[in-house]
């Protein structure tokens, strides 16, 4: 054991967790998705949500360069956004049962916009909060060799966190993904959104989607569940 010894995790730990993610943009619908089915999941473990009640809505904006992913589960305690939202890796999820990245994945896209926003509520909290990754400046971080600074000190540079008042009644988990990189112009094309969603089984076949706007995914959505059982029953 190393007891005379912290280990230090560098700034460029972060860059392989965002920024070199994915080879494939179009994967982070796939892991969005993941990661709203398991907070309905778990609203419905936890008698807040009936079978038939989770939802999720997707809204790519090509116009001012934003896509939002948006789901009625369980939500984050206020208490415990900033350590569920701001740490690396230390999310609550059972591997054996749950289908997203174990708080890893919601990383993924930092490396294709200006910013990540996170904004949530739990069930009879009053409050909305808010958590911020400012991507733009995580990249300046990353490429200035000056900067020999650990994860951490990085994490705690581009983060910001506000509230805001919020109904009680509400729960809820939104993702924002700001100013889409001009690169990336792919993850705000609807078509290749269709294309791509329509090679996946998305595991999510519990989720009536209310509504998936600018491309209309109610076509495409009962296809995957479909999919989705058949792989089921044949396993």
């Amino acid at each position: 054991m190393l007891e005379d010894h912290e280990p230090i995790f560098g700034k460029n730990v972060i860059e392989t967790l965002s920024e070199g993610m994915y080879d494939n943009p179009l994967f982070l619908f796939r892991e969005y998705v993941q990661n709203a089915a398991d907070a309905i999941d778990e609203a419905r473990n936890n008698g807040i949500l009936k079978s038939d009640e989770g939802q999720i809505e997707i809204t790519i904006d090509s116009e001012n360069r934003k896509i939002v992913f948006e789901d009625n589960g369980i939500g984050i305690p206020r208490a415990e956004v900033k350590s569920m939202l701001a740490n690396i890796g230390a999310s609550k999820k059972d591997r054996t049962t749950d289908k997203g990245f174990r708080g890893i994945g919601r990383l993924g896209g930092l490396g294709y916009c200006v910013k990540v926003r996170f904004e949530t509520s739990a069930k009879e909290e009053d409050v909305s909060s808010c958590l911020e990754w400012d991507a733009r400046n995580l990249h300046e971080i990353l490429m200035d060799p000056s900067e020999k600074i650990s994860a951490s000190e990085v994490i705690k540079r581009i983060t910001s966190t506000w509230e805001k008042a919020c109904d009680k009644d509400k729960h809820f988990f939104k993702v924002s993904l700001i100013e889409i990189h001009r690169t990336n112009d792919e993850l705000l094309d609807a078509g290749e959104v269709r294309k791509y969603l329509s090679m996946c089984s998305v595991p999510c076949d519990h989720i009536p989607i209310r509504s998936w706007p600018l491309f209309q995914a109610q076509a495409i959505l009962p296809e995957m569940i479909e999919s989705h059982r058949r792989q089921k029953d044949e396993s």
